[in-house]
């Protein structure tokens, strides 16, 4: 992803552990209690903007802005800072207060959660107050193929082979997996550091234990330093209810992804047919129903490609559904 340059030094961004960390991370928690609700500073993954340079940047948030939206969630731009991007959302008027960063690097250079001090400066220049893994980590046993470089510099050909990925693995994988989270929020957490975990459909693949490896992260994961963020498009590319899965998870969940699906068999496989929200197969009504009950305090929008037009387009379309229809619930 690039070298993050400028960033607070280690020593200042870890510092203020125990009990100024704990206010800290108080203090954000009481100030969002008294934030605006969701309809009002509805977010957009800029995943949906594709690759931008930090020159094409400007234009793209200042549109999301105008549309409505007032949250963003993003991932470390390769060759740009988190302060230029920092600066350029502030010009926008635009909040990041999440950002996703992995378990593991892809490549070398990339920010990642093996060593959480770079990342976490990351995420506070941003002035985000989470840190979510968007997959869990597959590179170890990608190495291990002979075809590792092709399959990496193919993204058609990736998907299927991290599918191919998560269901070889074993409860002890998976268990792994939930440790290094647990390590990882343990670490994050004394720059006042939230860590999340986003899901795809592959994490609700059956174990030989007869357990889902995402009912065994829920399990395995410390509620005090991991949390959730929900991806309501592949959680019914999996075939599960989204509004269901949602309520049973409670207070696990702070963030969302709201993801429309077209019609799509249901696979574990990192497969999806996404569509515009509102022009899929989603019960949205439902779902808003168990937003309202829930501890869900972010909320992005999100497609899968290909758009049509464009993937700013859709973010414009996805606002104009959703929004609407949070606000008539009073959220």
């Amino acid at each position: 992803m690039g070298e993050c340059v400028g960033l607070p030094s280690r020593r200042a961004v870890l510092g203020g552990a125990g009990a100024l960390a704990a206010a800290s991370l108080s203090g954000r928690l009481l100030a969002m209690d008294d934030a605006p609700p969701l309809s009002r500073r509805l977010g957009v993954q800029l995943y949906m903007l594709g690759k931008l340079s930090i020159a094409e940047l400007p234009a793209q948030l200042k549109a999301l802005r105008e549309t409505g939206y007032r949250e963003v969630e993003t991932s470390p731009l390769p060759g740009a800072s988190a302060e230029a991007l920092r600066t350029e959302l502030d010009r926008a008027g635009l909040a990041c207060p999440s950002c996703h960063i992995g378990l593991e690097s892809m490549v070398p250079g990339m920010l990642s959660l093996a060593d959480p001090e770079p990342a976490a400066a990351y995420a506070k220049a941003l002035g985000a107050n989470h840190v979510v893994v968007a997959l869990f980590p597959f590179m170890s046993a990608l190495k291990r193929r002979p075809d590792a470089q092709a399959v990496l510099s193919d993204l058609k050909r990736l998907g299927p082979v991290i599918g191919d990925i998560a269901r070889s693995m074993t409860p002890e994988d998976w268990t792994d997996v939930a440790r290094r989270l647990n390590e990882a929020g343990g670490k994050l957490a004394a720059a006042g550091l939230r860590v999340g975990y986003h899901n795809h459909n592959v994490e609700f693949v059956r174990l030989a234990n007869g357990q889902s490896a995402f009912d065994l992260l829920v399990a395995q994961t410390d509620p005090k330093l991991v949390d959730f963020e929900l991806d309501l498009g592949w959680v019914a590319a999996a075939g599960i209810d989204p509004a269901g899965l949602l309520k049973r998870l409670g207070p696990r969940v702070s963030q969302l992804h709201l993801k429309e699906l077209a019609a799509t068999p249901a696979n574990t496989a990192l497969k999806i047919n996404s569509a515009d929200l509102g022009a899929g197969v989603q019960d949205w009504p439902a779902i808003a129903d168990a937003i309202g009950a829930s501890s869900v305090r972010h909320a992005y929008v999100e497609q899968e490609p290909p758009y049509a037009p464009s993937g700013l387009e859709a973010a414009r379309r996805g606002y104009a559904f959703i929004q609407p229809l949070l606000a008539r619930k009073g959220l």
